[in-house]
């Protein structure tokens, strides 16, 4: 269950809090408080939000009962609610959401104020965290449980325990709370208070929250985690308030539990415009699916058939061959005619299309969708200008379809209504038409973090071979720290120190310029290192400068990467070979090939090889465009994308040469590597050296209301601030 998508159908949410304390004078009270319920509730249940039915909604804010009633009222509707939804799947999930004031009893306990809660027994009177663990213990525990607490230690009475009492608070609440399926997302850091702008609607970390879940992250290709909303929560608070910046922070009872805050929650409502995105699921070498939003705005699928047309396929595999040896003779000059004209291209993509959309429904799914984007798409051109609405075309192989994912299908031709000829290749020069090559089980990775690249570029040139030069490799190395500091290059190494390199340096590019081998048996494809003298067989001589090739393939090349986290991309640089034999060459290139295709469906994200042989500056350039994109956070799909562009217009002739579609590309995950680095600004954002967020300190949490008009006035300082600094007034 940790890495199963969260479904509204199988969660169950619950809003708690208030919005006044009447009993306790001492507790801010306000709009806020209201508002931040109240939005929080429309998102959950709003189509454009979360879309959970009604029925999984318990909300208890304001609600004027005592802590007795509201925990009878929790387990009712978890042991009710579970066996409802038992016969169509069950519970899978929690949502708790609580939004005003937290602190300490007199025995020290912590609590979570209510409409009720009195001053000088706030114990009794108040939701105490280890009542409401229990009843989640004992009602949710087999469920994910994902609780965002938005409440600070803000009532004057409290203010002398500004340190100790905020440890235990986090303490009591973790050792509280079920170690294992539990995440926490909370509002600040331990030493810093939370606040409220002047004249806002919402706090610093509701206001931030709200524009991130109703707006989302744009170079984010999957739904929502804990600990991406943390991460960014913080950049964006960062940005808005650098002179008074909180922390909110992701906690997790059980630290040995960290698949849970990775886990995608929330819809992301960045890629909501991605509603032309079409999956095809190639299961074997006869069945597939499409997937895909229809006109209503649901997920439809629909099963076909694979095309079975012997000619078609043989015409490609042919066809590819001979575009392949023209490339290599026309980079040989030993050729001076054209090796492969733009038809040789398009009777392989239009033979790709015939194989891939045989089955008529299929293709009248696929040609209905193209058609609405393009209507959408053109609209929003003349409208605006430009459009930056995508449709992406996913082409997902599992293990069964192993042949037919090997076809050249970065080449598949969309033939015109009328003339075949007059059709465009998917992966081609149209900036809005995207088109990935996936392989099953698609890959969990942790999110990415607001960090520089890491490339690791690792040279190696058995004896005999050209390799790259040094003019090229310095043109390569330079260009690459253009992008990022952290380049790192090791030149002929052992592979002990390959492979200690590589975990020590944790990149997350792992880029080889080199040579591919076969084993002995011809089977198994790997990269091509060489013998040195730290290697156990001895064969190295220094006196003759030898360096005889040790190809890595099978288990052993699976090895290097017996470390977390391993490379989120393996980019395979082929150099051109310095033997006469053109068979050799095309050996080198097919070991990438096999090579790539095994790494991503054992160990790698993202491998990168290439289906004809390119020139060292191409290659670069391809390279370059990529990272560029994958250093802004852009996800790989855009970014390879972006290399194929670069690859199709920058060379002559523009379009009309296989090099955009030389690039192939097996993908587990498309999610960005990095996000780019935070700006910097003059003042800190927390204490130099505070620690991790405290559950007792937090602003009030809310999310947009939904045609609201009115602007809620934030609640009054306490008694203790000095009114004359025109701060941000403490919400406890």
């Amino acid at each position: 269950m940790p890495g199963e998508l969260v479904s509204p159908e199988t969660t169950l949410a619950i809003i708690a809090g208030a919005s006044r304390f009447p009993k306790s004078p001492n507790l801010a009270s306000g709009a806020p408080f209201r508002d931040s319920a109240n939005d929080f509730s429309g998102y959950l249940t709003s189509e454009e939000g979360f879309a959970l039915p009604e029925a999984n909604l318990l909300n208890l804010f304001d609600c004027e009962k005592g802590p007795a009633d509201v925990i009878e009222q929790i387990e009712q509707f978890l042991e009710t609610r579970q066996a409802q939804l038992e016969g169509t799947g069950g519970a899978r999930d929690m949502i708790f959401y609580y939004v005003g004031h937290g602190g300490f009893a007199s025995d020290q306990s912590y609590f979570l104020a209510l409409h009720g809660t009195k001053e000088g027994t706030e114990g009794p009177t108040s939701l105490r965290v280890v009542d409401l663990a229990s009843v989640i213990k004992r009602h949710a525990g087999t469920m994910r449980r994902f609780l965002i607490l938005d409440c600070c230690f803000a009532a004057k009475a409290y203010q002398e325990f500004q340190s100790g009492p905020l440890a235990a608070a986090r303490v009591q609440t973790l050792e509280a709370l079920p170690s294992v399926g539990t995440t926490l997302l909370c509002s600040s850091g331990s030493r810093m208070v939370s606040l409220a702008p002047q004249a806002a609607k919402h706090t610093m970390f509701s206001g931030a929250l709200l524009k991130l879940l109703l707006e989302g992250i744009p170079t984010v290709n999957r739904p929502l985690s804990m600990a991406m909303l943390g991460e960014q929560v913080r950049l964006r608070i960062r940005k808005e308030y650098p002179e008074e910046a909180v922390r909110p922070e992701v906690l997790s009872p059980d630290q040995r539990e960290d698949d849970l805050k990775d886990v995608p929650l929330f819809p992301n409502a960045a890629v909501r415009r991605r509603n032309f995105d079409c999956i095809i699921t190639i299961n074997d070498e006869e069945n597939l699916a499409i997937e895909y939003l229809g006109h209503t705005g649901k997920h439809e699928r629909l099963a076909g058939a694979l095309g079975q047309d012997p000619f078609a396929t043989l015409a490609v595999q042919r066809l590819n061959e001979w575009v392949n040896i023209g490339v290599k003779l026309q980079q040989e000059k030993a050729w001076k005619g054209n090796p492969c004209s733009p038809d040789d291209l398009k009777i392989i993509g239009v033979n790709l299309f015939r194989i891939l959309f045989c089955d008529p429904r299929i293709r009248q799914v696929f040609e209905d969708l193209f058609e609405r984007f393009t209507v959408k798409y053109q609209a929003e051109k003349a409208a605006n200008g430009a459009s930056d609405l995508k449709m992406r075309l996913r082409l997902t192989f599992h293990r069964h379809a192993d042949e037919i994912s090997r076809l050249p299908w970065e080449f598949l031709y969309v033939p015109g209504p009328a003339d075949a000829k007059h059709g465009f290749f998917f992966a081609g020069e149209r900036t809005e038409l995207i088109l990935t090559r996936y392989v099953v089980p698609s890959m969990t990775i942790g999110d990415p973090k607001p960090e520089p690249l890491r490339i690791l570029v690792a040279i190696y040139t058995p004896t005999g071979e050209r390799g790259i030069t040094e003019t090229e490799e310095k043109a390569l190395i330079t260009r690459l720290k253009t992008l990022t500091p952290h380049v790192v290059v090791i030149r002929d190494e052992s592979w002990q120190k390959l492979s200690a390199k590589l975990a020590t340096e944790k990149p997350h590019i792992f880029h080889f310029v080199g040579y591919g081998r076969f084993d002995e048996r011809g089977k198994s494809g790997g990269i091509a290192l060489v013998r040195t003298p730290e290697d156990e067989d001895g064969l190295y001589d220094p006196s003759e400068g030898q360096k005889p090739v040790l190809p890595l393939v099978g288990a052993d090349l699976l090895s290097l990467f017996d470390y977390e986290p391993k490379p989120r991309l393996m980019f395979l640089h082929a150099c051109q070979t310095s033997s006469a034999n053109s068979a050799e060459a095309f050996r080198s290139q097919e070991a990438f090939k096999s090579c790539a295709h095994d790494l991503v469906f054992e160990k790698i994200p993202a491998v990168i090889a290439m289906q004809y042989s390119m020139s060292n500056n191409e290659l670069v350039e391809f390279a370059m465009s990529m990272y560029g994109e994958l250093a802004k956070g852009r996800g790989l799909d855009e970014a390879v994308k972006a290399g194929r562009l670069k690859l199709g217009s920058f060379f002559l002739p523009k379009w009309g040469h296989p090099r955009f579609g030389t690039p192939l590309v097996f993908l587990r995950n498309d999610d960005p590597l990095v996000l780019p680095p935070p700006e910097e600004h003059g003042a800190g954002e927390t204490q130099k050296g505070e620690g991790r967020a405290d559950l007792t300190t937090g602003s009030v949490a809310a999310l947009p209301s939904r045609g609201r008009a009115g602007e809620a006035s934030a609640p009054a300082p306490p008694a203790s601030e000095e009114p004359a600094k025109q701060k941000s007034p403490l919400i406890g």
